[in-house]
């Protein structure tokens, strides 16, 4: 921790490093653990270089990084067949930030066009939902541009194997999966996403967290 009171932490899966600069607020370290069933968490240390983004969760909205006024663009930041687990937003530009304005919590996410920076105000009523999708937002991203194949589809594995079950969103590709897995003796190794990547001519289903396993604060 630094002496002004931020921690840096340090979020890697695969080759895509982010680094999150917090003060411990409860959000953020319920957002640590539920990424932690499949990213690598630790503190920030020496050669921690290659980083993907810097996101830092501020107590309010920076100045510099203050949505220009006007209407938005309405958008989502995700969109779901659960209402619980969509996130809707207002979407506003200038010469130096992409604005996000989470229209349900009140929080915003500011993303610099010069620099890999990243700033994020929690609202009043936000569970994390929000930064939990920015940073697996970004991670897949990277994936994609890496080379990894992203699929819609939850898998099970067994044995070194796995198999995907596909299906557009509710149709109950979850329950499935859970079911399958119990019929298998397995284990759900991704709930929504598959990240498929070769390797010395072999397929890989890299695991992805899975909504499931999120719960609300209140």
């Amino acid at each position: 921790m630094s002496e002004n009171g931020i921690r840096e932490t340090r979020i890697g899966f695969h080759g895509s490093v982010i680094i999150l600069r917090h003060r411990g607020e409860s959000v953020v370290e319920r957002t640590l653990e539920f990424l932690g069933s499949h990213y690598l968490i630790r503190q920030v240390g020496r050669g921690d270089g290659g980083v993907l983004a810097r996101v830092e969760v501020a107590d309010t909205e920076s100045a510099a990084h203050r949505a220009p006024a006007g209407p938005g663009r309405p958008i989502f930041i995700r969109k779901s067949a659960s209402q619980f687990f969509t996130v809707p937003a207002e979407y506003r530009s200038d010469t130096r930030v992409e604005h996000l304005m989470c229209t349900r919590t009140g929080t915003t996410i500011a993303f610099s066009k010069e620099d890999p920076e990243i700033t994020v105000a929690l609202g009043a009523d936000s569970d994390g939902l929000e930064l939990i999708e920015l940073l697996r937002d970004l991670v897949l991203k990277h994936q994609e541009n890496l080379g990894s194949t992203v699929l819609h589809a939850t898998s099970v594995c067994r044995g070194g194997g796995a198999v995907l079950v596909v299906g557009r969103k509710g149709a109950g590709k979850s329950t499935v999966a859970m079911e399958l897995a119990d019929a298998l003796d397995g284990r759900v190794l991704s709930g929504d996403k598959a990240l498929l990547a070769e390797e010395h001519g072999r397929v890989h289903n890299g695991p992805w967290g899975h909504w499931p396993g999120f719960r609300p604060s209140r």
